[in-house]
């Protein structure tokens, strides 16, 4: 099932899962997430979605959670988001019933 009153990000289309009949959110480390999830920082106001176009990690020695940095676009208006490099056990939260899912 598409969700059609989200913004085409070139290479990837919004999919809603079947499961959840309404929209849905719940927290996570920032570090879980994967490319096309839908999230926001939680300490980071206003709250503003964001879909998560590329992630990666980094180890740190000595700790345990380690550091993510990223790219991701706005959900409101299409935009691109601030970069942000975090520790990747800030939280976050995430949509659930629905992501964006790469094109090949």
């Amino acid at each position: 099932m598409a969700a059609t009153y989200l913004p085409v990000i070139a290479g990837m289309r919004p999919t809603a899962f079947p499961d959840f009949d309404r929209e849905q959110w719940t927290t996570c480390y920032i570090g879980r997430l994967d490319v096309g999830d839908v999230f926001a920082l939680t300490g980071e106001l206003p709250f503003r979605p964001a879909v998560l176009l590329e992630i990666r990690t980094e180890a740190i020695p000595g700790e345990t959670h380690g550091r993510v940095s990223g790219m991701a676009r706005y959900v409101d208006t299409g935009e691109p988001a601030p970069d942000f490099k975090v520790h990747a056990n800030v939280s976050a939260v995430v949509r659930c019933d629905m992501r964006y899912r790469v094109q090949r």
